[in-house]
Order: structure tokens, then sequence, then C-alpha cells
């Protein structure tokens, strides 16, 4: 299996605590319901370039572009490292 690339994001709001991955696949109606397990799901549909947003039970807010690779995700900056750490278990799988 490929790994899950995270790089900071460029961000200009203060104590913003946003990373960027690159998953080793893109982004489905499969990987979709899999993600709507984590939260509030909403996908837009009517668009030129389809995307989703969800903010997860813990407070992760996630957005991505439909068939694309690339998920962004906002955490909250007094538990981001606490949240990162969660998300990326979810995203390999090693946490249910």
């Amino acid at each position: 299996m490929k790994k899950i690339k995270c790089r900071k994001a460029e961000n200009c709001f203060a104590n913003a605590e946003s990373y960027i991955y690159t998953l080793p696949a893109d982004i489905d109606d499969a990987f979709l319901e899999k993600l709507k397990t984590l939260g509030k799901l909403e996908v837009k549909r009517n668009f030129r370039r389809p995307f989703f947003m969800m903010e997860t039970e813990n407070g992760v807010r996630l957005k991505g572009i439909l068939n694309d690779n690339i998920l962004k995700a906002g955490f909250l900056p007094e538990k981001w490292e606490e949240q990162k750490a969660w998300l990326e278990r979810r995203m390999t799988g090693e946490e249910k």
C-alpha cells in the first residue's frame, strides 16, 4: 500500500494548524462512505469541480475535491497534535 504524504499548509491565520495530505488514490464515493462515519459530511456535486467538506465529531475540518487525491485538514490549535494523530490512524486503517 502506498503511503499517505503530509505537509504543513501555508495559512494566513495566526495559530492555525492546517495540513495537506496527498492520498495514494483519488477521493471517490467509496472513500466518502468511509469518511462519513467520522462526522457531518457535506458533498457539493453541482460545481465544475465537485468537492466535499466535513467536520468530525472531535472538531477536525476536512475538505477535498472529488476525483483528486488531495485532502486538506484543519485542526483545533489547542488539540492539533492529538487530532492529527487520530486522523492519520483513521486514514491508514490503524484505528476503526
